[in-house]
């Protein structure tokens, strides 16, 4: 068995029986979903956009290495790509949820008549 695998059983193992604990129907479950999405989300947002100023970076400091332009546009390319499966996904996710009427988290906006 590798590292990775034994690291993520022991985190699962232990997180999950709080889990279970803190979501007593399916109402809070989608729920704690959805934030958990949104959560994570955020931080591959940013992570994205470190990548893509990392190649950013990379390419403004190449000095004529070609090999150095190459390494820099791909992390660019990567970056952008990364952004767009993202916003993507998440948008899918959320347009899904809310079709569904699944989405729980905002509060029903009473008819005003206009």
């Amino acid at each position: 068995m590798s590292k990775r695998f034994i690291v993520l059983a022991s985190i699962a193992a232990i997180i999950t029986p709080s889990y279970a604990f803190a979501v007593s129907d399916i109402a809070g479950l989608i729920t704690f979903l959805l934030e958990t999405i949104n959560q994570a989300v955020g931080f591959l947002i940013a992570l994205a956009v470190l990548l893509f100023i990392y190649g950013v970076v990379r390419y403004m400091l190449a000095g004529g290495d070609e090999e150095a332009v190459k390494t820099g546009r791909k992390y660019i390319l990567w970056g952008i790509i990364g952004l767009a499966v993202i916003v993507s996904v998440w948008g899918l996710v959320n347009l899904l949820t809310t079709s569904l009427g699944l989405d729980t988290s905002r509060p029903d906006v009473p008819d005003t008549g206009f």
